[in-house]
């Protein structure tokens, strides 16, 4: 909660909201299903995968759950579009940064100006740079003087920027992922071929 209220405070004009995380400690599988009508994706375990070390194990409660707190974002974003909000900033409560707060939100407003002018359209800009990425997918560089580039397979969901567009996109595939739901960082990268994801060099 200290990191929204300080990065709050560095941005001009910056409205911070605290959503409560569905929880996925204290609920089973059985209890999330019940409270949310949510079911696992079948097609979940491939035994046979060799990178993806999750893919081999069941999908757990804490997984399931974070994915439905992200997709209540989603709506929170569609929600602040009457506001006047053109994107929200999804920071988990996890997140450590490692500059001080004024420079994160020049990283950030610098990250949104760039991806305003590239082609799609952006709906989601990772501005987390974590290091655990999967080696089957290369990130793509748009052009070394950008800062942004396309990701390639990441977990990279702890701090990132959405855009109305990319919310809505979310909240369409609500009744879909509340079907046969994946944990959050699964479901971007799987979108990421047909959304205009963005990932932020040295975030």
């Amino acid at each position: 909660s200290g990191i929204g209220r300080e990065l709050g405070e560095a941005g001009d004009a910056l409205e911070v909201h605290f959503l409560e995380a569905v929880d996925g400690v204290n609920n089973t599988m059985e209890a999330l299903a019940e409270s949310h009508g949510v079911q696992v994706y079948p097609g979940w375990q491939l035994s046979g995968a060799q990178h993806i070390r999750g893919w081999k194990e069941p999908q757990k409660s804490g997984g399931i759950a974070s994915c439905l707190s992200h997709m209540d974002a989603a709506r929170v974003a569609r929600a602040l579009r009457q506001d006047g909000a053109e994107f929200i900033l999804v920071i988990e409560d996890d997140c450590v940064f490692h500059v001080s707060h004024d420079k994160v939100w020049a990283e950030v407003t610098a990250a949104i100006d760039e991806a305003d002018s590239l082609e799609p359209t952006w709906d989601m800009i990772a501005m987390a740079n974590d290091k655990t990425y999967e080696p089957i997918c290369p990130d793509t560089d748009l052009d070394p003087s950008n800062r942004l580039f396309r990701p390639g397979f990441h977990y990279i969901t702890a701090f990132y920027a959405l855009s109305q567009r990319g919310a809505d996109k979310l909240c369409e595939l609500s009744p879909m992922v509340l079907e046969n739901c994946v944990v959050f960082d699964e479901l971007t990268n799987a979108m990421a071929g047909t959304t205009g994801a963005y990932g932020m060099k040295g975030g």
